[in-house]
């Protein structure tokens, strides 16, 4: 069986400030020291970021996914959101009083995951492993990891897979302020995607897993001059 569907909420690691919820990609883990050492920069210049980890399977994005982070939103005065990979696509169904940064958002498929489909990225899960996608190397490689000694079954892959897909055929048009920050050697997302938004971006090295890579410094000063930026 899979992990429960829902998202778990882990933090803040600073409380005190302005609150941003960081909601991270498919199968990530706080274990991450480059999503640790970006979390705890934010955190420390004047936000108290909560990070959200997505399920691994489900079925129905709205009520198993978007409504317990719209809760959480609501309940806890997060004004601000940060999306990277499938965080970047749930994202964009969520109404926030202040930003919105995209990191990396998976708004369609880019090169590596056309090959294997959505289905056959998930499926990588499958027989307790999880796919560790991205460095700087332009995403060239698939590296299995033990996945929490967890399974998901062919169904479940697919349930995923179609909402997922769905969920990427009908985002919401952006908001003004909108913000994405993405590698232009990123083989895992759609860059004209991204371009189609007609949304301001930024450009970093480093592929898929920017916080990572060679700028993943130059991420940190970004995103928060994007979170404090009034425009």
């Amino acid at each position: 069986m899979g992990e429960p569907s829902c998202p778990s909420f882990h933090g803040p690691l600073v409380k005190g400030g302005e609150g941003a919820l960081y909601i991270h990609g498919y199968g990530g883990s706080l274990e991450d020291p480059g999503l640790r050492a970006f979390l705890e920069g934010l955190s420390g210049s004047g936000f108290s970021v909560t990070c959200a980890l997505l399920p691994i399977t489900f079925s129905d994005i709205t009520s198993e996914i978007l409504r317990p982070i719209e809760d959480h939103i609501r309940e806890n005065g997060i004004r601000h959101v940060i999306g990277f990979s499938l965080g970047g696509l749930v994202a964009t169904y969520l109404d926030v009083d202040g930003k919105r940064v995209f990191i990396s958002p998976l708004w369609g498929l880019g090169p590596l995951m056309k090959v294997v489909g959505m289905k056959g990225a998930l499926a990588v899960a499958s027989g307790s492993a999880r796919a560790v996608l991205g460095g700087s190397a332009g995403d060239r490689t698939i590296v299995l990891e033990r996945f929490n000694d967890q399974t998901i079954t062919e169904m479940e892959q697919e349930r995923s897979a179609e909402a997922l897909n769905e969920a990427m055929r009908s985002i919401p048009p952006p908001n003004p302020s909108d913000v994405v920050i993405f590698s232009r050697s990123d083989n895992i997302i759609s860059l004209e995607a991204i371009e189609a938004r007609g949304v301001r971006t930024y450009d970093l090295m480093g592929g898929h897993m920017v916080f990572s890579g060679r700028d993943r410094n130059k991420l940190v000063k970004k995103v928060l001059f994007y979170l404090k930026d009034p425009k």
